[in-house]
């Protein structure tokens, strides 16, 4: 997709401001599912500009001021990354300025690719030890009752959303008799402590960048989360290779090696982990039904899948 006009404004903008030189050259480096990332040239070097999606613009500029605080911690715990030079807005849209980090994308890495999700695995344990007060994307919104209040009110959402007139039912997720047990399941969570911390929340082998040394660098804090630990990150790379098989089982277990956790605590693990892999693929259809609808068949599909494993499971 071609950069529009307004699009180059905004990084030539930011970049020339913060750099004080002239600009040579701003191109695409590509896109996520939050921004929009260009390589500016100037004589002093290079930097990665980033600017939001036209959706994302209402927040933009508190998400990077969130992702800069993420990148910051992370880093001080010894988790390569790049650093945040500046986070404004320019031409009526944010941007965060980021130095260039020199390395090749990890999903352009052919051959074994255990080593860098044994190093994610460090990476999550390293970011998971970092204290936040707040819940989901707030990671300092302070709700009443603290932490545990916010996902007891997020778990009472999704039981009370499993009514006689669940638009799950009518999407053909489930049928009724499948939404009493999985009310079930997710009462079963409610007795279950849990510890709460900074979550990547997009941990993949696409953010990464892997130097001619062998250094992994992790990238994008854009979906970082207050959430349980170690849980949230590992739904996400159980998602992943459940819906692709990226990662592969040989990846994921050397991401959990990375962690430190064992095989055996992994089994115990287990039951509560499919649990919570299906109350998430639930609620985000319950989100695309309210504010995506398009998405709407992607994610009926993953909640099949999620349910059919769950209520395999012995």
């Amino acid at each position: 997709m071609e950069p529009s006009r307004e699009d180059i404004a905004t990084v030539s903008e930011a970049a020339a401001a913060f750099l004080q030189k002239p600009i040579r050259s701003v191109r695409p480096i590509g896109h996520g599912s939050n921004n929009r990332n260009f390589l500016v040239e100037t004589s002093a070097g290079r930097v990665v500009v980033k600017v939001s999606h036209q959706h994302k613009r209402h927040r933009a500029l508190r998400d990077y001021q969130k992702e800069k605080w993420c990148i910051e911690r992370s880093a001080a715990l010894g988790v390569p990354g790049p650093t945040v030079l500046s986070v404004g807005e320019a031409a009526g849209n944010a941007y965060m300025i980021e130095t260039f980090v020199d390395g090749v994308n990890g999903k352009k890495i052919d051959g074994d690719r255990t080593a860098i999700w044994r190093r994610l695995g460090e990476y999550a344990r390293r970011t998971h030890s970092i204290k936040v007060t707040g819940w989901a994307e707030d990671l300092f919104d302070d709700a009443p009752g603290g932490q545990r209040a916010a996902w007891l009110r997020f778990l009472a959402y999704n039981i009370e959303s499993l009514s006689e007139d669940d638009r799950l039912l009518e999407l053909g997720v489930m049928n009724r008799e499948q939404s009493r047990l999985v009310r079930g399941l997710f009462e079963g969570l409610k007795e279950t402590t849990f510890h709460f911390g900074l979550n990547h929340g997009d941990l993949s082998i696409w953010n990464t960048l892997v130097d001619p040394s062998g250094k992994v660098s992790l990238l994008d804090w854009g979906s970082a989360e207050a959430h349980i630990v170690p849980h949230f990150d590992m739904l996400h790379v159980m998602g992943c290779h459940i819906r692709d098989g990226t990662p592969t089982a040989e990846e994921m277990s050397a991401f959990r090696q990375g962690y430190g956790l064992s095989d055996e605590e992994h089994e115990r693990m287990k039951p509560e982990l499919d649990r919570l892999l299906l109350l998430s693929s639930f609620d985000k259809l319950r989100w695309a039904i309210d504010r995506k609808p398009s998405a709407i068949p992607e994610f009926a599909d993953r909640a099949r899948k999620m349910l059919r494993l769950n209520l395999a499971a012995p």
